[in-house]
């Protein structure tokens, strides 16, 4: 594998890891509000960092 290659997998592995710990500290966010408004900006938030994961790990393959 070329050594940019290598890189950009590196890369969006780290990308999906950090992106799956900042989901569950939204959807933890998510559980602690009190109002509906600010549960759903934390979970969309959280919908559109899992669409990054997927691409990510689709790019993966």
């Amino acid at each position: 594998m070329p050594a940019d290659g290598k890189l950009l997998e590196d890369a969006l592995r780290l990308a999906v890891d950090k992106n799956l710990a900042d989901i569950r500290t939204l959807l933890a966010w998510a559980e602690r509000s009190d109002g509906l408004d600010e549960k759903l900006r934390h979970i969309g938030h959280a919908l559109e960092l899992l669409a990054e994961v997927k691409e990510n790990l689709e790019a993966l393959r």
